[in-house]
């Protein structure tokens, strides 16, 4: 029974992983800084998952965190097919679109954000679940020592990820103001685990880090002064 619930819970993180590289492509313009955070959770969550099963991790076979990973993954998939193939969404039903957009040329956009904020709406809910999964996972698996801050690879997936949303900022589709507190933030965790760690972990996440984090200030400085 634990190796067919393994099989579908490792099932379903590859299929919301296709779905979830299909709607940031499809609505790379409506990204979020919430959308950001969620995508760096499930990627931290992919590496974990990984890891555990290299390092055979007595966490992969916890029938508990397998259930918990199952129930998440098939309710963000669930929303995110509707999203994506929903025909009842004018915009996935080619058809709707035609017609609509007869009487309505320009408004093609607004009908792709009313699909990407049906998503969007439920990213906090989302980043709940995932922050739940984490937590149980951490506190239930085997204690085993690291080179590196889990903190500081999760803000290193979020700087990776923030190159989406410097490019719409240097197209003023973000505000700059709200992206340069969001983006100080970062920095600040980043020095503070810096300081705090002092050298006991691996440092090279931070300064790649910084290298996306200056290339997010430059765009919110040229949107600002533009």
């Amino acid at each position: 029974m634990n190796k067919i619930t393994e099989i579908i819970k490792n099932t379903l993180m590859i299929l919301l992983t296709i779905l979830l590289i299909k709607y940031t492509i499809l609505y790379n313009q409506f990204i979020t800084i919430g959308y950001m955070i969620f995508i760096s959770l499930f990627t931290l969550t992919l590496i974990l998952t990984l890891k555990d099963y290299i390092r055979k991790n007595k966490i992969q076979k916890d029938k508990k965190y397998i259930i918990i990973s199952i129930i998440y993954l098939s309710i963000i998939i669930f929303t995110l097919i509707r999203t994506l193939y929903d025909k009842s969404f004018i915009y996935n039903s080619k058809q709707y679109v035609e017609e609509y957009l007869k009487s309505n040329p320009t408004e093609i956009d607004i009908l792709k954000q009313y699909n990407a904020l049906y998503f969007l709406q439920n990213i906090p809910y989302f980043i709940g679940l995932l922050l739940l999964s984490l937590t149980y996972r951490k506190i239930n698996m085997e204690q085993q020592k690291s080179k590196y801050n889990t903190i500081t690879l999760t803000t290193l997936i979020i700087s990776i990820i923030s190159i989406i949303p410097t490019i719409n900022c240097l197209s003023g589709d973000i505000n700059p103001y709200k992206y340069l507190i969001f983006t100080l933030i970062i920095i600040g965790i980043e020095i503070f685990f810096l300081i705090k760690d002092n050298h006991k972990k691996r440092e090279w996440p931070i300064y790649i880090s910084w290298l996306f984090n200056t290339f997010a200030l430059i765009s919110i400085i040229v949107n600002i002064l533009i």
